[in-house]
């Protein structure tokens, strides 16, 4: 995703006034701490479960790959907000009261879009702050909102939120822009770590309509888990399976996937499984049945650093209504 209006922002902005500290404000806006999923670096540089039904006890962990690389993607939609809030904020707002801060609007030299960051101290819940990202082109009277969210905080450094990022509407104004679709985040932290739920919906660049959704978490000693739906290849033939991962882990990486499966070459049979390794991240335990029949059995479940299973459900993805709104936002005239 090419943002040369991003990167633009601190040209454009170095020229504002300064103005009295606007921290109140700036720490209503959502950092990569709490919002991106940190799953334990691996070595392996194997790509995910490819046509294999289930990885070899004794090979890289194909489960906990496909984990790895879904987390990666889905730190990119997060990582992107943050950059752009965090890019806007580092300078003096352009408007400070009591109740408000304003950043902008601002523009890069012949850039033919300005932007603004609006930050308010809800009327209703006077510790909770709403914000809003908005651009419109130079010809029109009227601001759009790209992105927008809020944040209550508990106590120093703790909170929950919300946040919804519209590429759709950012390519109104930057038909450069590469993503298709809507990603929302809901997000708390406290003094036992971290927790966010996120649904993305959009379309591929051949219209293809996609949905999915992503629970995640850490403790703060280290702990942590993630679960996921995507399509993969589970079963032996040509179709994708709907298939749903849970997967957990302690500080050291070592883990445990529990993952179940249906659809595709799969048809009305349920597929179930699961796999830990080490904190080498190879697979030292399988174990898949298909309608509760055993198909795959190998290695010692006395590996397992979590030894029971929590296989996942569909019921447990994030919706859109889940992530949304949850708490009320800042809604821009």
């Amino acid at each position: 995703m090419k943002k040369t209006w991003l990167l633009a922002l601190p040209v454009s902005l170095a020229f504002v006034a300064c103005q009295p500290p606007a921290d109140e404000y700036r720490n209503a806006l959502p950092d990569r701490d709490t919002i991106e999923v940190d799953v334990p670096a691996q070595e392996t540089t194997a790509q995910g479960l490819g046509s294999k039904s289930s990885a070899i006890v004794g090979e890289p962990a194909d489960l906990y790959t496909s984990t790895y690389y879904q987390a990666r993607d889905l730190n990119v939609f997060g990582k992107f907000v943050v950059d752009l809030v965090e890019t806007i904020a580092s300078f003096p707002a352009t408007e400070l009261t009591e109740t408000k801060a304003v950043w902008g609007p601002f523009s890069e030299e012949r850039e033919p879009n300005e932007f603004k960051l609006t930050i308010e101290k809800d009327d209703v819940v006077a510790t909770r702050f709403a914000w809003a990202i908005e651009g419109r082109h130079k010809s029109e009277a009227d601001f759009i909102t790209l992105a927008r969210g809020s944040f209550e905080p508990t106590e120093e450094d703790y909170g929950n939120g919300w946040f919804v990022l519209d590429f759709d509407t950012i390519r109104t104004l930057d038909p450069s822009e590469g993503g298709r679709g809507r990603v929302g985040y809901a997000f708390e932290k406290d003094a036992e770590g971290v927790s966010v739920r996120v649904h993305f919906a959009g379309t591929t660049d051949r219209g293809e309509r996609i949905e999915a959704g992503y629970a995640y978490g850490e403790s703060i000693s280290g702990e942590g888990f993630i679960l996921f739906g995507l399509p993969l290849n589970v079963h032996e033939g040509p179709a994708l399976e709907d298939v749903i991962i849970r997967t957990r882990w302690i500080p050291s990486g070592a883990g445990r996937a529990d993952v179940i499966a249906s659809g595709g070459d799969i048809g009305d049979d349920v597929f179930e499984g699961s796999q830990c390794w080490g904190d080498n991240f190879v697979s030292s335990y399988e174990h898949f049945l298909v309608n509760r029949d055993t198909v795959a059995n190998d290695g010692e479940v006395k590996t397992c650093v979590l030894e029971q299973a929590a296989p996942p459900r569909a019921g447990e993805l994030p919706t859109a209504d889940d992530v949304e709104d949850p708490n009320g936002g800042l809604v821009v005239d």
